[in-house]
């Protein structure tokens, strides 16, 4: 595939959302080119926080926090803060400086959106998978969309091949590409179906949703399948991890379909406040 370095076409931006470390490295000119990609993504990702600084939407009691450094999408990290205070639940947008102990004191939930998995884990460093292991362990929540789902699980196993993956929060396997569904760098919009267990957390019977290279996940008898893709394969899932709970979406459920301006600088899809404020099991501010 050819992509223009600094390009921010749709075609660009399609390249970009959800890519498994198992990609990393398959092709040096597309490597570059994501690589160029997610500078600007990181630039966007640190402007934004400090805008929400100067402007003091960042508050210290903040009890979601929202990753937003190297490799994480930027629409999809606005998309989950916008959300989110959109339905009384304040937010912290962090950086890689703050993925510490003291830097997740009183957070509830970290989520780490999509993007581009091999730079996430790279803004991890070597602590930050165990800090997010203790985090959850001691009564956190973990939520991972697309490439923050790929980042939590034990191991990835895509197309027949497995890849260790140092965060653990799963016992399972994140497995790709999901049967049916196009492979990256495709973008679609699908329908997941909520299961009863994913009804009582707030996902609606049909989610309409942004899918680009996500995850289904290996059946595991701790694993809760809240969601289900089209072929019936797992979408949504929770699983305890010590005293917390790890939840793992595929699919991007923060971003409007397709069609609707998915991949453009659209707001987040009506009702996603109040799905994640559900789905996360937190009170309104």
């Amino acid at each position: 595939m050819h992509l223009a370095p600094l390009s921010r076409s749709r075609t660009a931006l399609c390249l970009l959302v959800c890519l498994p470390l198992a990609l990393l490295g398959q092709d040096t000119a597309g490597s570059q080119a994501f690589e160029n990609l997610y500078q600007l993504e990181l630039e966007s990702n640190l402007r934004w926080q400090l805008a929400r600084l100067r402007g003091d939407h960042e508050r210290a009691d903040a009890r979601v926090g929202v990753l937003a450094d190297s490799g994480v999408w930027h629409l999809g990290a606005r998309s989950v803060v916008e959300a989110l205070e959109g339905a009384d639940v304040s937010c912290r947008v962090l950086d890689r400086s703050q993925l510490s102990a003291e830097g997740l004191a009183g957070i509830e939930v970290l989520v780490i959106p999509g993007g581009w998995a091999p730079y996430q884990l790279d803004a991890l460093g070597e602590d930050g998978p165990g800090v997010i292991r203790d985090f959850v362990k001691r009564g956190g929540r973990y939520l991972g969309i697309c490439a923050g789902a790929y980042l939590a699980a034990d191991e990835v196993e895509y197309q027949g091949i497995t890849y260790p993956y140092p965060v653990d929060l799963l016992d399972s396997a994140a497995e790709g590409p999901v049967p049916e569904l196009p492979l990256y760098p495709e973008v679609v919009t699908i329908r997941l179906s909520a299961t009863r267990a994913g009804r009582r957390r707030g996902i609606p019977r049909e989610l309409v949703c942004l899918f680009q290279g996500g995850c289904t996940f290996e059946e595991d008898p701790d694993l809760t399948v809240l969601a289900l893709y089209p072929d019936g394969s797992p979408a949504i899932v929770s699983a305890p991890f010590g005293r917390g709970e790890v939840i793992l979406s595929g699919a991007h459920f923060e971003r409007p379909p397709l069609e609707a301006g998915g991949l453009k600088d659209t707001p987040p899809p009506d009702g996603a406040g109040k799905l994640l404020r559900e789905l996360l099991q937190l009170e309104r501010d």
